[in-house]
């Protein structure tokens, strides 16, 4: 973990820090209206875990994981859950450039779609009318 990343994000991010009594050097919590996200480097070093609550816990998580490069998985466990699994962005592009356009996310170990992570775009199987080799049945 790179030294001072909290002291880093937390200025990057200061119109979301409601309380600067809030910011250490290991965590901060940023606020917006009813909503917060709580990142703490974890009690090893070699973590950083985001937390959220409240209505707009997606929106808010999602604004600080975009500064910190790291992309919320979208499985089902993960997109209806406070904590998501988190890829790093440059991993991700590596995936995309070998055409590796799938990755396993480690909470749910349901296969995700690099391009839908990276891109937001929908990945979903092509019907079976669009192929070329296969005639449609009258």
């Amino acid at each position: 973990m790179p030294k001072g990343l909290i002291a880093r994000l937390t200025v990057r991010l200061h119109r979301f820090v409601g309380d600067p009594d809030l910011a250490w050097i290991t965590g901060v919590l940023f606020q917006r209206n009813t909503t917060s996200v709580l990142v703490e480097i974890s009690s090893d070093g070699r973590y950083i875990e985001l937390r959220a609550r409240g209505p707009e816990d997606k929106a808010l998580l999602s604004v600080v994981a975009a500064d910190l490069k790291l992309i919320p998985c979208r499985c089902s466990k993960c997109r209806a859950d406070t904590t998501p699994q988190f890829f790093e962005e440059a991993s991700l592009l590596r995936r995309k450039e070998a055409h590796r356009l799938q990755v396993e996310c480690e909470r749910s170990f349901e296969l995700v779609h690099v391009l839908e992570l990276l891109d937001e775009i929908r990945v979903s199987p092509v019907p079976t009318w669009a192929h070329p080799e296969q005639k449609p049945t009258p």
